[in-house]
C-alpha cells in the first residue's frame, strides 16, 4: 500500500504516527462541518450526552460548552483516538463532565435511556451493520 493510501486509511481506525498525523488534523478539519451539525440541535437540558466516534475530542468538548450541565462519554474504536481525546479534554475529566473510552459502536453495552443525546459525527460510514448499530 502506498504512502497516501496507508495515510488515508488513518481515517477509521488511527493507529502509529500517521494516525497520529490524521488525528492532529481530524479537530481542525472536521470542524466547519461539525459546527453546522451542532447548530441545528435542540436548546434542551441535557444531562447525560454520548458522542460516537469521539475521534480527536473536539466535539465532546463542543457539546460540554453547548450544553454546560450535561455529562459527556466520548467513545471511540481507536486506543490513539481515546488518548487524544482525552488529552483535548483533560479539563473537563478531572472536572468531572466528561469520559472517554474505547468502545466499539456494534457492541456497547450501554444501558438503554441512559443518555438523553447521542451524536456521531462524520463516523457512521465506518460502522458495520449500521441497523445492529444505531439499536
Amino acid at each position: 500500500m502506498g504512502l497516501f493510501k496507508e495515510f488515508v486509511s488513518q481515517t477509521r481506525k488511527p493507529e502509529g504516527f500517521l494516525g497520529k498525523v490524521m488525528l492532529g488534523g481530524m479537530n481542525s478539519g472536521h470542524a466547519a462541518m461539525a459546527d453546522w451539525g451542532f447548530s441545528h440541535l435542540p436548546p434542551i437540558v441535557s444531562e447525560k450526552a454520548v458522542d460516537l466516534g469521539c475521534g480527536g475530542g473536539r466535539n465532546a468538548r463542543e457539546l460540554l460548552k453547548k450544553y454546560p450541565k450535561t455529562h459527556v462519554t466520548a467513545i471511540d474504536y481507536s486506543d490513539l483516538s481515546v488518548e487524544k481525546a482525552r488529552a483535548f479534554n483533560r479539563a473537563a475529566i478531572t472536572a468531572g463532565r466528561c469520559e472517554v473510552r474505547q468502545g466499539d459502536v456494534s457492541d456497547l453495552h450501554l444501558p438503554d435511556s441512559s443518555f438523553d443525546l447521542a451524536t456521531a459525527f462524520e463516523t457512521v460510514y465506518f460502522w458495520p451493520g449500521l441497523e445492529k448499530c444505531f439499536a
